[in-house]
This record gives C-alpha cells, sequence and structure tokens, in this order.
C-alpha cells in the first residue's frame, strides 16, 4: 500500500536521482484563491498535495495541470498548478470543472473507467477529437491518471502541454504514476483532516450552546432554591429591621429625656447603622443568588462562603428542628472560585440534609458543615443524621432529573457537581458508618 510522502522527502528523492534523470527541482509558489502568497491548506496533507501537483507540472514537462477530486457533493477541480519562467505556480481553485478547464470526455472517462488517457499529438484523430476544449486550445499532449486507492476512485490527475507533441514518454510515465498514487493518499488524508476540523468546529459550537443552557439551567435551580428558602429570607431581613425600629425607638428616648443621654443615643444609633448594614449584606446575598450572570473566578474563602449561607437555611434548619453545627479551619480556606456558585452548591448540600433528617427517626437530628485543608485541597464536607444513601448506588444521586424527593426535579446535585468540576474539583457522596450521608466537595486551594 503506498504511503503519504512529505515535501521534504520528494526532495530528497529528487536528489538521490529516484524520480528520474528529467527531474529538475524548482521554486513551487503557492497561493491563494485570490492569488495572494498564502499556504495552499493549513494543514500539511493539503500541503503535500500541492507539491505533489507542482512537481508532477515539472518533470512531466506539461505546462499546466489539474488536482481533481470527488467528493460527496460532487466533482471539484481542487488546485491548478500553470509553469512560469523561473517558479511553478500552485494555486488553490475549488471550482466545478467545466468545458473551458480541461476536455470533458476525457475527465468523464477517467473516471468512469478508473484508466488513464495518453494523448501524444492532436493532430492524430483519437476518440476525444470532437472535445471543445480540445478543439479550442489546440493541445498537443494530454494525460489524464485517475487517483486510486485500494477500493475506491478519490479523483484525478490532469497534465497538459499546448506546445509540444509527445511530452509524456513512457520513460516518465513511472514517476508520474508514483506520484499519482501518493496524491491518493494524501488527498484522502487531506479530506479526513478537513472533517475532522469541521467535527471539531461544530464540538465547539455544541459545546458553547450547552454552557449557555447550563447556565440558564443554573439560574433557574438557584430562583428554585431561593423560593424555597423565603421563609428564612423573611426572617433574616425581619430580624434586623426590628431590631433598627427598637432602637430608634431608644435613641428618641435618650434624646427626649430632660437631660437628653448622647451617648446613650450614639450607641443605639450605631446599632442601627450595623443592623442596616446586616440587613443590606442578606439582601445582596439573594440579589447575587438571584441575579444571572457568567461565573467570575477570583480568591474567595470558602469559610466565608459557609458563614454566607448560614442565615439563609437557618428558617430550614429551625422548622425542622436541626441542630447546625459548624466545624471550619481556624485558619483562611482560600480558592479560585465564582463566590454566588459555591453558595448555591453549599446551600443545595445543606436543605439536601436537613430533608434527609426531616423523614428520620429515633436519632440525632444534627448537620455539620465543615472545612478542611488535606494535600493542597480545600475539602467542604456536609455531613448529615437522615435516612443514609445505598454505597451501590450513590453515583445515581448525580444523574440528571435522578431524585428520592416527592416534587423534586433532580437537578440539584447533577448541576452542584458540573459546578465543582467546573472550578476543576470533585464532589461525591459517602455513607456514614452510623446515621445519615456525607457530601464533600474538593477544590484546590490557594497559598
Amino acid at each position: 500500500m503506498p504511503m503519504a510522502i512529505s515535501p521534504a522527502e520528494l526532495v530528497a528523492l529528487s536528489d538521490a536521482g529516484e524520480l528520474g534523470p528529467s527531474w529538475a527541482v524548482r521554486p513551487i509558489e503557492l497561493i491563494d484563491r485570490r492569488g495572494q502568497a498564502a499556504p495552499w491548506m493549513e494543514d500539511p496533507g493539503g500541503q503535500v498535495l500541492a507539491t505533489l501537483l507542482g512537481q508532477a507540472v515539472q518533470h512531466s514537462g506539461a505546462k499546466r495541470g489539474l488536482l481533481i477530486v470527488r467528493r460527496a457533493a460532487g466533482v471539484r477541480i481542487e488546485a491548478e498548478a500553470t509553469t512560469q519562467p523561473d517558479t511553478i505556480v500552485v494555486r488553490r481553485l475549488d471550482a466545478i470543472p467545466g468545458p473551458s478547464d480541461l476536455p470533458d470526455t476525457v475527465l468523464k472517462y477517467v473516471l468512469r473507467t478508473k484508466e488513464s488517457v495518453k494523448l501524444d499529438h492532436a493532430s492524430v484523430r483519437h476518440p476525444f477529437s470532437n472535445d471543445s476544449y480540445m478543439i479550442e486550445h489546440h493541445v498537443h499532449s494530454l494525460l489524464c491518471l485517475p487517483l486510486v486507492k485500494p477500493g475506491a476512485l478519490i479523483g484525478a490527475l490532469y497534465l497538459e502541454n499546448r506546445v509540444a507533441p509527445h511530452v509524456f514518454t513512457p520513460s516518465r510515465l513511472p514517476t508520474l504514476e508514483l506520484l499519482a498514487s501518493q496524491a491518493a493518499v494524501s488527498l484522502e488524508n487531506a479530506q479526513l483532516y478537513t472533517e475532522l476540523r469541521q467535527t471539531q468546529a461544530r464540538l465547539e459550537e455544541r459545546t458553547r450552546e450547552l454552557a449557555v443552557a447550563y447556565e440558564k439551567l443554573a439560574h433557574i435551580a438557584r430562583i428554585t432554591t431561593l423560593g424555597e428558602m423565603t421563609a428564612s429570607i423573611a426572617h433574616e431581613i425581619r430580624q434586623p429591621l426590628a431590631a433598627m425600629v427598637a432602637d430608634a425607638d431608644a435613641s428618641l428616648n435618650w434624646l427626649a429625656a430632660p437631660t437628653p443621654n448622647l451617648e446613650r443615643a450614639r450607641e443605639a444609633l450605631e446599632a442601627i447603622v450595623a443592623e442596616g448594614h446586616r440587613a443590606g449584606d442578606v439582601i445582596q446575598h439573594i440579589r447575587q443568588l438571584a441575579t444571572r450572570s457568567g461565573p467570575q473566578k477570583v480568591p474567595v474563602d470558602v469559610n466565608d462562603v459557609i458563614r454566607d449561607v448560614v442565615p439563609l437555611i437557618d428558617s430550614a434548619v429551625r422548622s425542622h428542628n436541626v441542630q447546625l453545627r459548624l466545624d471550619l479551619t481556624p485558619a483562611p480556606a482560600p480558592v479560585a472560585a465564582d463566590r454566588v456558585q459555591l453558595q448555591q452548591v453549599v446551600i443545595n448540600l445543606a436543605l439536601n440534609g436537613i430533608e434527609a433528617i426531616s423523614t428520620a427517626h429515633g436519632r440525632p437530628r444534627e448537620l455539620v458543615i465543615r472545612s478542611q485543608r488535606r494535600d493542597g485541597d480545600v475539602v467542604v464536607a456536609v455531613q448529615d443524621t437522615g435516612v443514609g444513601v445505598d454505597p451501590d448506588r450513590v453515583e445515581e444521586l448525580f444523574s440528571a432529573f435522578f431524585t428520592t424527593k416527592p416534587g423534586g426535579m433532580g437537578m440539584g446535585l447533577s448541576i452542584s457537581r458540573s459546578i465543582i468540576e467546573q472550578h476543576g474539583g470533585r464532589l461525591w457522596a459517602t455513607a456514614n458508618p452510623r446515621y445519615g450521608a456525607t457530601f464533600s466537595f474538593a477544590l484546590t486551594g490557594l497559598a
């Protein structure tokens, strides 16, 4: 089976005399459709084809050559080579062959029979004498070789000389046939490379579309979660507002006294400011979760993320009579991550744990959120004492639309895992030795 060769190998064969005594290496200029200097194709296979066509024209004594390709959409002229006084110009065409490009009857015969056609002199009567191209251009010498790879016709190599007869001598034919076989291999490789690039481009486009769809789905999940936490949100806003009203009343009382107590009034006003900031922080966290925006990875302390989540799940903790305990690293645990997305993951894992506890009986009702540094990673674990998980079916929990909750979407854990994996981490679940399960995720820690 013939093997594809490179332009450098063609030159080496020429220097060694392997391509016959008439071979003389001349510069080959590759230009694009507009006549500008450019690589004939971006892939090496295309450059080999251009070199093969140029060398075929040079070695054969032809003044012009065409590389013709058979594709699913039809036959195309891939490239044209023409001789100039001091160079051979190879131009990419990608055009449908017409009667002004080459003898149509010759091309059809070669493609149909897979046999070569060689004409030594136009003045001698031959089966293609009535072809309009032959009559108009007075071709003296013509050679058209099929490009065949075992089992398939890929195209044809067309060479012509309009000046001299008997150009394509028997001594030149073996080399031209070698070039034709190499062109068949290189042409198939070039087509495969083009198909690969097109497939890769389609995959990249699908990946971008999936990323957009994923972000929309993650946003929907956050909105759904916020709906489930309405009571907690209302409680967290109501508390600072109530404190602000009480402190404002106290300030008025201190100022209305016969001897106004400015110091106590100042303390009450400072408390109002602090409670206002607290309410503002809660609203800001809710707004971040509700806003749809692209991920922004910045240094984030995981411990701060967990502390921000606690007020948002407080109502669920109290309504299900769950004891929440934080076991966080004493030192900061920074990672490069999107703060809102990490909050979404922690909230989802915590609410899942609370719900698992709510359906369990006869055991402690405790939810523990831990953070620790481990081998350069920051690991967050949410441990519950709920109904637990089947060790043999843990991975099913992370499948899209799989849920054990009545009315659940089955997307929370799937989205959470996707978020963590997009951050270069991993999320997994394990059954606890006694009660419940632990859901953990690990992200690369920052120094």
